[in-house]
Formats: structure tokens, C-alpha cells, sequence
């Protein structure tokens, strides 16, 4: 056509509609998106520092040294499971643990029963 057409800001009306999956945010004329969906491998990375973060809450109850170490019992479903197998090692090394255990600890056992990330744990742990 050959036409040419201004626009003045009053004729445009922006929308930012964020696709499914994704959260955004603006400030400043900054905008940001980011994933918001989960995958089976950042929940079991996710459960892995709540683990710990529980295990470390528990060794403060039970008032032991920041040097002790521990033995540590780990009970749950499924999700937890799949987290030992792929996070165990990190696990033991950030609580000081010298064992990871199954089955049934000690009465004397110092225990806690949180949900982390939805998934039911029995924590419990003794000095080593």
C-alpha cells in the first residue's frame, strides 16, 4: 500500500500472558520468565536438602556437637527412596553421618516424623 500510520502510546494496549509453565515478572522495564514446572529430578534434589535440613533441626534437639558424627535411620514411601539412591552420599556427608540406615534404630534413637515436600519421613539418628 505504501501508507504509513503513527501510533501513540495511548493506541497500544501491551499484555504480557505468561505461556503454561512459565512465571513472569517485570520491574523497571525488566521482564523475567522462568520455568515453574518440577521434574522428577529437582523434587528428589529438593527432598534431598529437607532431608538434611531435618536431620540438622534433629542433631540440635538432641543437642550433639556440630563434630559429632551420627548414624542415621531414614524411613518413607517410594519418593524417598528414590532420593537415597541418588543422594545418599551428599546426605551422609552434609550431617556427618557414617551410616545411612533401614530398619528399626535404638530406643534411645533421637526421632523426629516431619512432611518434607509432601513425603512422610521418620528421621531418626544416634551419636556414632
Amino acid at each position: 500500500d505504501g501508507m504509513t500510520e503513527t501510533l501513540e502510546p495511548g493506541d497500544l494496549d501491551v499484555r504480557r500472558t505468561p505461556r503454561e509453565g512459565f512465571g513472569v515478572a517485570e520491574q523497571d522495564g525488566v521482564i523475567v520468565a522462568i520455568a515453574t514446572e518440577i521434574d522428577d529430578e529437582l523434587a528428589r534434589e529438593g527432598l534431598a536438602r529437607e532431608l538434611v535440613h531435618a536431620t540438622q533441626g534433629l542433631r540440635r534437639d538432641a543437642d550433639l556437637e556440630v563434630s559429632d558424627r551420627i548414624h542415621l535411620w531414614l524411613d518413607g514411601p517410594a519418593p524417598l527412596h528414590e532420593t537415597l539412591a541418588a543422594h545418599e552420599t551428599d546426605i551422609a556427608a552434609e550431617v556427618l553421618a557414617v551410616a545411612v540406615n533401614e530398619g528399626t534404630p535404638p530406643e534411645d534413637a533421637a526421632d523426629a516424623s516431619p512432611t518434607l515436600n509432601g513425603v512422610p519421613v521418620a528421621v531418626r539418628l544416634t551419636r556414632s
